[in-house]
């Protein structure tokens, strides 16, 4: 055979990595509660956005003008001096 390596350098090497697999595993569950945070963050501005739509929609509803209130704006609009000064 023409590599030689040292006494228990294989024993060495696998202890080596066994130690570097066991500190990987402690990310893991940070990993898993950061994903969670972000779940979370995400469902609630989603939660958000669908409440600020239903609100925007329903006062939406009550802001409709009357035929009448329109021609009055329509009125001062055209009157007004500074819009008709150019």
């Amino acid at each position: 055979m023409p590599y030689t390596v040292p006494e228990g350098f294989f024993a060495a090497m696998e202890e080596k990595i066994q130690m570097e697999l066991e500190d990987k595993k402690e990310p893991a569950k940070r990993r898993k509660r950061t994903n969670w945070i972000r779940g979370t963050a995400i469902s609630a501005f989603g939660v958000a956005a669908a409440v600020a739509v239903f609100f925007a929609v329903l006062t939406n509803r009550n802001n409709v003008l009357e035929q009448e209130e329109v021609e009055v704006m329509l009125a001062l609009y055209q009157e007004d001096v500074f819009l008709n000064e150019s």
